[in-house]
C-alpha cells in the first residue's frame, strides 16, 4: 500500500471564480452605524466577520481595531462562504441541499482534498482550454459518500448493518486523477439531499508518492473535551471540544527518493500537509503537521522512515 501525500496550494479569492454561497452572513461594517455588545458586522474585503466587545459607534474598521489596546471588536472567523478555504477544519462552510464552487489555481495540480465534509455526493469536473490542452478536456469524477455493502466498504460489514445501522458517510476524501493542465478549472459539487451539505477544508495541490506503507502503524484519536475525569463524587461535568486525528507510519523508502521526501519535510516543517495512508478510509487520511520522523539507513536500496501525524482540531 503506497504512502501518499498532497503539497496544498493556498486557494486565494482570486483563484475562486464561482461560489453558490452569498457572503451575507452580517452586514457590512459602515462607520455610521452603532454596534451594541455582541453585535456582528463582516468585512467583505478580508471575508471575516468580527463581533463587538463593547458599544462602539464610529472609529477604525474593526480589522484595524483588533490590534488596538483594548480593542473593541474581536475577529470570530471567516464569512461562511470562505470557511471552507482558510485552512481550518474547525470551521464549516456550510448550505442546504449542495455547495458548489469552481476555482482556477492558476499552477499545475493533479489532487484534491476536501475535509470534515458533511453530504452524500460529491462531483469533481475539471475543464481546460482548448489551447492549453491540444483538444477539449473534461474530467468528471462521482463520489458517493453514503456506506455501500461491499467487502471495501468502511461503513457496512454484513447485511444487518446495512438494513439496520445508522447512515454513515465518509467525511474526508482525496482523489489523485486529477488532469495536470496548468490552466484547467475545477468544479466542486457537494449534495446532501433532504440535508445540509458541509466542508471544513477544501484544497488541491501535486500529490507526491512517498513509498509503501509497512504494517505496525498506529491511528489514535484526541479529544480537547474537558470533565471526563470524575470528580470528588463521582460525577462528570464533560464540556464537549474539538479533537483531532494523528497516527505513526512505517514507510520503505527508495534511495532514489530519500533527498526529494527529506527536503520536503524541511520545506513544510510547519505547514499542513494532507498525508494518505488510504484513500478508502476517512480516519487514513489525515490533515496536519507532521514530527519525530526517524530515518533508519539499514539498506543498500531503500530506506525505513518512522513518522509522527498530527491532524488540525475538528469540532464535530
Amino acid at each position: 500500500m503506497s504512502f501518499r501525500l498532497i503539497r496544498p496550494i493556498t486557494v486565494t479569492p482570486a483563484m475562486l471564480t464561482y461560489s453558490n454561497i452569498a457572503e451575507a452572513d452580517y452586514a457590512e461594517w459602515n462607520i455610521g452605524t452603532s454596534y451594541s455588545e455582541g453585535g456582528r458586522c463582516i468585512v467583505s474585503a478580508q471575508h471575516k466577520v468580527y463581533e463587538a466587545l463593547t458599544s462602539v459607534t464610529g472609529g477604525s474598521s474593526p480589522e484595524v481595531d483588533v490590534l488596538a489596546t483594548p480593542p473593541k471588536w474581536v475577529l470570530v472567523g471567516s464569512t461562511n462562504k470562505y470557511k471552507m478555504f482558510d485552512n481550518r477544519l474547525s470551521e464549516q462552510t456550510s448550505q442546504p441541499g449542495f455547495i458548489r464552487v469552481t476555482i482556477k489555481p492558476g499552477t499545475v495540480v493533479n489532487a484534491i482534498y476536501l475535509g470534515n465534509i458533511s453530504g452524500t455526493e460529491v462531483t469533481v469536473v475539471s475543464t481546460v482550454p482548448l489551447a492549453d490542452s491540444g483538444s477539449p478536456t473534461t474530467y468528471t469524477k462521482t463520489i458517493n459518500l453514503l456506506a455501500e455493502a461491499s467487502e471495501y466498504s468502511p461503513f457496512v460489514a454484513d447485511a444487518y448493518d446495512y438494513a439496520f445501522e445508522e447512515i454513515a458517510t465518509r467525511s474526508d476524501i482525496v482523489e489523485f486523477d486529477i488532469p495536470p493542465y496548468m490552466q484547467q478549472s475545477i468544479t466542486i459539487t457537494i449534495k446532501y439531499q433532504g440535508g445540509t451539505a458541509k466542508c471544513g477544508v477544501f484544497m488541491c495541490g501535486l500529490s507526491l508518492d512517498v513509498g509503501t506503507m509497512l504494517y505496525g502503524g498506529q491511528l489514535t484519536l484526541v479529544d480537547y473535551s474537558v470533565g471526563k475525569e470524575a470528580d470528588e463524587y463521582g460525577d462528570n461535568d464533560v464540556i464537549e471540544r474539538g479533537w483531532a486525528k494523528e497516527a505513526r507510519v512505517r514507510v520503505l523508502l527508495k534511495n532514489t527518493r530519500l533527498d526529494i521526501f527529506y527536503r520536503f519535510l524541511s520545506t513544510y516543517r510547519a505547514t499542513p500537509v494532507i498525508w494518505v495512508m488510504s484513500q478508502n478510509f476517512s480516519c487514513m487520511i489525515v490533515y496536519g503537521l507532521w514530527s519525530g520522523p526517524s530515518f533508519s539507513l539499514n539498506y543498500p536500496e531503500h530506506t525505513f522512515v518512522e513518522l509522527e501525524l498530527k491532524g488540525l482540531t475538528a469540532n464535530n
